[in-house]
């Protein structure tokens, strides 16, 4: 008897994993979108240290 079939017996088996598909798809999507939209604006980038401070 293998080890898988042992568990079965004694009902230990893991359900199966869902599906990511879905939310990582979205993520990318969003992340595309997000850098699409960045990649355009005139961002001076040795500014973006001092956002933190500026938000408190």
């Amino acid at each position: 008897m293998s080890a898988s079939a042992s568990a079965r017996a004694l009902g230990l088996e893991l359900p199966p994993h869902p599906s990511r598909l879905g939310p990582t798809i979205t993520a990318v999507a969003v992340g595309l979108v997000v850098l699409l939209s960045v990649v355009g604006l005139p961002i001076d980038w040795s500014d973006v240290g001092a956002i933190p401070g500026e938000l408190l």
